[in-house]
């Protein structure tokens, strides 16, 4: 009797694995520190300074203003619920910043 070993397929194999979908370089992610982040709501770009903008964390419960690091990632540096905390923290922005943004992020 010729007995035939068979591979069963494991569900964790590589194939299966979280993450391992191939997702398209220009569709928004959820990850909040790279660049493609779908829910950036204001943005500059510096030639001298360090580039900055102000995104809507993953939950919608606060802005965060972030700076480009020297890795290429974004940085966080504050967490707001305000927009006057904003407009306080980024002075040099705070006429765009009230134009854009609500009061309040509820």
């Amino acid at each position: 009797m010729d007995i035939t070993a068979t591979k069963t397929t494991n569900p964790t194999s590589s194939s299966r694995r979280r993450g391992s979908k191939q997702r398209d370089a220009d569709s928004p992610t959820t990850n909040e520190t790279a660049e493609a982040y779908g829910r950036v709501v204001l943005r500059w770009d510096y030639s001298q300074g360090k580039a900055t903008r102000i995104i809507v964390c993953r939950n919608a419960l606060q802005w965060i203003i972030q700076y480009r690091a020297p890795s290429g990632g974004w940085r966080a540096q504050s967490f707001c619920r305000m927009r006057a905390t904003l407009e306080r923290l980024l002075p040099g922005k705070a006429k765009e910043i009230r134009a854009a943004l609500p009061e309040r992020l509820d």
